[in-house]
């Protein structure tokens, strides 16, 4: 792999069309900028600049398709040695994995919240599936995590304690109680509660829940459903997946049920409009919740307080939108 000098002496010719120009812009010596090209056409195999008229340097074609490539390397590498710089002068870091799914806004308020108490603490977020996460914890690669905890895949929660050997403590973040989202004109949304048996009893119906399967899984509505149902021996209703981030599935969801009064959601959300309304489930169904993962041997105090102020704010913003 040709270095990060010889990359820039290359682009600095390209531009100016100069060695010597690149030389007082790169504070080498001509002859410095010369043998990096030339090391680099050799590890390349092939012929980047060559001399045109006036002794101008110009790109050869295989230059011309290399360029923006080279361009691209030299401006990650820049973006890299600015935060390792401004990384090295913090006092702390603190490396925050969270789940694809996770709840994006009050994360970024949790954020807010933290670096008004820890300034000089560098936070790194690290989005991956909870599997990966789970793994990099172990590893001690990431010292707190903010996951999901998703149907089948959310079973190993109960035995990370143990796995991790005392590495990793599980802290519930919290569990949320589902309501009932409806077209206003449906049956439905003369009762006061709603149990699955009163959807599945109008045949009808459509079930509208979000898309699980990147992570290899059913979603947990659509499982509680199943399961239910089967016991009763009652047919399961229609069941639509959404595959939607959460921003986009809720307002998407509910454009169709204000098209369809045949389809339902089940929702943690309040919603109360001109053409949807959500009404509380009767059947205690609670969502899973979130978790956080901490690692026990890092920052501590960082962390600590990380997990307070994350508490905190979920609380808070659960207090105002459920």
């Amino acid at each position: 792999m040709a270095d990060i000098d010889k990359i820039r002496s290359f682009i600095a010719v390209a531009k100016s069309g100069s060695y010597t120009a690149a030389a007082e812009e790169l504070l080498f010596t001509k002859s410095a900028i010369s043998k990096q090209i030339a090391s680099l056409e050799e590890e390349l195999t092939f012929q980047l600049l060559k001399r045109g008229r006036k002794a101008k340097v110009q790109l050869t074609p295989r230059g011309e398709q290399m360029l923006p490539y080279f361009e691209a390397v030299s401006e990650a590498w820049s973006r890299m040695e600015s935060t390792q710089k401004r990384l090295s002068a913090s006092k702390n870091n603190l490396i925050v994995g969270t789940g694809f799914l996770s709840t994006n806004t009050p994360l970024f308020n949790a954020y807010r919240e933290f670096k008004k108490i820890f300034p000089d603490c560098e936070m790194t977020e690290i989005k991956r599936d909870m599997e990966v996460i789970y793994d990099m914890m172990k590893s001690g690669s990431v010292d707190v995590a903010i996951v999901p905890v998703i149907g089948e895949l959310g079973k190993r929660i109960e035995f990370m304690e143990e796995d991790s050997q005392g590495q990793i403590s599980v802290i519930p973040l919290f569990f949320t109680e589902e309501r009932v989202i409806v077209n206003r004109k449906s049956p439905l949304a003369r009762k006061k509660k709603i149990s699955i048996q009163d959807i599945v009893a109008r045949q009808e119906m459509k079930m509208l829940v979000p898309a699980t399967q990147k992570l290899g899984i059913m979603s947990p509505r659509e499982r509680v459903l199943r399961e239910k149902t089967a016991k009763w021996g009652i047919r399961c209703p229609d069941i639509k997946v959404i595959n939607m981030d959460h921003e986009t599935y809720i307002p998407y969801a509910q454009m169709l049920i204000a098209e369809d009064r045949n389809y339902v959601m089940y929702s943690p959300l309040k919603i109360e409009s001109e053409s949807v309304i959500s009404i509380p489930s009767s059947d205690n169904f609670f969502t899973p919740c979130m978790v956080i993962l901490k690692r026990n041997d890092k920052n501590p105090q960082e962390v600590e307080t990380f997990i307070d102020v994350t508490k905190s704010v979920i609380s808070k913003a659960l207090k105002t939108q459920l």
